[in-house]
């Protein structure tokens, strides 16, 4: 008899069950020390201390999730048992850290943290704890794929690749331009999970002569009903599955099954798939609340507005350090000249070397996004002031100094929407714009471009803004990585007491515009080159809750003039 099962008969509720079990386990670990040992190991400062405080700068700014983090301390305390460092892991002494865990949950938690070592994010200030070798062959241990027979694993393939590369008559890409490796492996992901789903329901996947056998509309109705209704533990985001649903109508229409691709549509309507669907088109519920935050203190608007000139002051007092150890920055950006330093002064010109850089262009971004325009991420990073094809045009040399931006549609995000509706982005130009005016801009981008963009190994090789961290002979369109500028605006954010990714840094200047009625819901969307409607959309809390304030003050205005006394 199965446990769920014995508990029914016993009457006892399975929520009830695992609280007493909590319960007991606390009470056991306390009894047997357990409890004091996990304190002494958790006080520990060593290499795990170093990740995890990192790890929760970068999931305070939204860079890393917390089931990082999470998974990251189980693995921390297993490995601490052994006496094992992050940089100590590998296959051989993983066995015994899985081992740690007495329960197959607590396996399975040690195992997770073993995964997200091994996918550890490329960012900077992760290096030094990564492991010396891979943790691949321990990590696909229970790794959850999506394997079909041999015959249909075959035709998944050639169902995606046709998929990826045939136009849809809605779309703009010319016929054979091929869809991005991400996007071909959502696809993938999503035809193998319908696939062993409809296994899991009973469909023999060995029997079926071809994939679009199990298209059926019975078979296609059970697979989303069980994605939709899937138990917590096992339900994955309702924006994913949402994807894999539009990923299967797109494939199957590619693929001539359009009766199929129309009863899967159909199905988009499920309250699940509508959940997902809305999602992917507002703002999060983490971004809304970090937005209301914000609002909602005059003190962290202040610091939000004037970050750009915190990250430059930070920046200079680095070069002013390293000019008084003697350090010439811009000499020891070479690697064989930073080499011939002493090993104490090497370290510390490292530090001061790439605080400069990390600061500096953060400075500049911000100074971009604040006395610009929000623009995304990856436009700004692109942004290019040589070349034949610049948009970032720099008038340092007038009086008084500008920079301006001009962006053409080719390289937004919502090119085709633009188009279609005749539209281009404005100008944009970075200038003092009154006397007495505390803008920043042209100064702080002039000495970004005199002082710390030749920092870059391979600034001089490339056209753009922002040049890539560690390229010596990069193309003349490489940018910095976006994944690097993500921690570095991490770690700069989170030090003056404003954490925060690039993703809020846009939202949060569009909210605070809006809160002070700087332009209405029409002029932002012109600004940002979306829609008026796509605009209110993500920004309407600003507006909903302002007027939920004027209703209370108007009532409360009203009850001054009503007759009687306080109670």
């Amino acid at each position: 008899m199965k446990l769920n099962e014995r508990l029914a008969h016993a009457g006892i509720k399975p929520d009830t069950y695992k609280q007493n079990w909590r319960a007991a386990k606390r009470l056991i670990d306390y009894l047997s020390g357990e409890t004091e040992a996990a304190e002494e190991r958790n006080s520990r400062t060593d290499g795990w201390t170093g990740l995890l405080a990192t790890l929760q700068i970068l999931e305070t700014a939204g860079v890393t999730s917390k089931s990082d983090r999470t998974a990251m301390t189980r693995l921390a305390d297993a490995s601490r048992k052994l006496g094992l460092g992050p940089r100590d892991l590998d296959c051989e002494n993983a066995g015994p850290v899985l081992d740690c865990g007495g329960t197959p949950a607590e396996r399975g938690a040690i195992l997770a943290g073993l995964r997200k070592m091994e996918n550890l994010p490329d960012l900077p200030p992760l290096e030094n704890y990564r492991p010396n070798v891979s943790l691949a062959s321990v990590t696909a241990l229970r790794k959850k794929a999506y394997a079909l027979p041999p015959h249909l694993e075959a035709e998944r393939s050639d169902w995606v690749d046709r998929a990826a590369r045939l136009a849809g008559r809605k779309s703009r890409r010319r016929i054979g331009e091929a869809y991005s490796a991400g996007s071909r492996q959502v696809m993938s992901s999503a035809l193998g999970c319908y696939a062993v789903t409809a296994g899991e329901l009973g469909h023999d996947l060995a029997g079926a002569n071809t994939l679009l056998s199990l298209f059926s509309e019975e078979t296609m109705e059970s697979v989303v009903s069980a994605w939709v209704n899937a138990p917590a533990e096992a339900k994955r985001e309702d924006k994913t599955d949402f994807s894999y649903v539009d990923s299967l109508c797109r494939i199957l229409r590619r693929n001539d099954a359009v009766p199929e691709a129309e009863f899967l549509e159909g199905l988009k309507e499920m309250r699940g798939l509508r959940a997902g669907r809305d999602a992917g088109r507002r703002m999060s519920p983490g971004t809304v609340r970090w937005c209301m935050d914000l609002l909602a203190d005059p003190a962290r608007i202040e610091r939000f507005e004037r970050q750009h000139v915190e990250y430059y002051i930070i920046a200079r007092e680095a070069q002013q350090e390293a000019a008084a150890l003697g350090f010439d920055l811009l000499d020891l950006c070479d690697p064989n000249r930073m080499a011939g330093l002493a090993p104490g002064e090497r370290g510390r010109a490292k530090g001061l070397l790439r605080r400069v850089r990390m600061f500096g262009t953060a400075a500049a971004y911000a100074a971009i996004a604040l006395e610009g325009a929000p623009y995304r991420r990856t436009n700004i990073l692109r942004l290019r002031h040589r070349g034949g094809n610049r948009t970032l045009f720099c008038h340092l040399e007038e009086h008084p100094p500008y920079l301006a931006i001009e962006i053409p549609n080719c390289e937004l995000k919502n090119r085709d929407s633009l188009d279609i509706r005749g539209k281009t982005l404005p100008r944009i130009e970075i200038r003092a714009w009154d006397d007495g005016a505390r803008d920043f801009g042209p100064e702080i981008l002039a000495w970004y471009l005199e002082t710390v963009r030749p920092l870059f190994l391979g600034a001089g090789g490339t056209e753009t803004l922002f040049p890539p961290a560690t390229n010596a002979s990069p193309r003349p369109l490489d940018h910095l990585v976006p994944q690097t500028f993500d921690s570095w605006l991490a770690l700069c954010s989170a030090e003056i007491g404003l954490p925060l990714t690039s993703h809020r840094f846009r939202h949060g200047r569009c909210s605070i515009a809006l809160l002070y009625r700087e332009c209405t819901m029409h002029e932002l969307a012109d600004f940002l080159g979306d829609t008026e409607r796509t605009v209110s959309v993500y920004y309407g809390f600003v507006d909903r809750d302002r007027s939920a304030k004027r209703l209370q003050q108007s009532i409360s205005r009203r009850r001054r003039y009503i007759e009687g006394d306080r109670p």
